[in-house]
């Protein structure tokens, strides 16, 4: 008797643990379609906020490429040229294509044609990848290139000359573009290159000499 006693409480044990386990597999299988459903939904998430977002990029690409062409007077080929630069430079710099056309609508605006646009879009950028505002980093390019007799082609080494400056003496490429403006035409027609005046300029600053003043002390 004591033995089948012990035996129905032994079965008993294996039914109470058996059924603790079919309880917590229960449990865990709910906790697992829980957590699937809810990685579903982040996912589902995200991908809505991805295709908004590339939605909106696009919308912008596309309004500011009609805003290029409005300005510019680019159709046609020109304007099939301005549209696959920007999404050139989207695709290979830190820049979005929309970032690319908004420079060029920059430019548009100083009055460039297409050639002198996509000539120069890769030293505006590379401008604005040093620290500089899109729109800053346009009008330097097209107001400086244009004082120092430089082509649209020389943008790439233009900012490369600033960048150069900036890493290697107290100043900063927005300075420079301060100085530029109250010296840069009267010094180029007294025949000094641009790469002198920005040495110039370079040494002044290290003085303590920068910006609009460190012009007008140049001038």
């Amino acid at each position: 008797e004591y033995a089948a006693d012990k035996l129905d409480n032994s079965l008993e044990e294996v039914e109470s643990s058996a059924k603790k386990a079919d309880d917590g597999f229960t449990m865990f299988k709910a906790t697992l379609a829980n957590l699937a459903a809810d990685a579903i939904m982040r996912a589902v998430d995200g991908i809505k906020n991805l295709v908004g977002n590339v939605i909106e990029l696009g919308q912008n690409f596309t309004s500011t490429m009609s805003e290029v062409s409005a300005i510019s007077g680019a159709t046609g080929e020109d304007f099939e040229k301005l549209e696959a630069c920007a999404r050139e430079y989207g695709a290979t710099t830190v820049f979005s294509a929309s970032n690319a056309a908004e420079a060029l609508k920059y430019m548009s605006l100083a009055g460039w044609d297409a050639q002198q646009s996509s000539s120069a879009l890769g030293g505006v950028l590379n401008l604005a990848a040093a620290g500089m505002e899109l729109g800053a980093a346009s009008d330097m390019v097209t107001d400086y290139l244009s004082a120092f007799a430089m082509e649209a082609g020389d943008a790439a080494y233009f900012a490369d000359l600033l960048s150069y400056a900036q890493s290697h003496s107290n100043t900063t490429a927005e300075a420079l573009g301060e100085a530029y403006k109250n010296c840069a035409a009267n010094l180029n027609a007294a025949g000094q290159d641009v790469e002198t005046v920005t040495s110039l300029l370079e040494g002044m600053a290290n003085q303590g000499y920068k910006g609009s003043e460190a012009g007008t002390a140049m001038a």
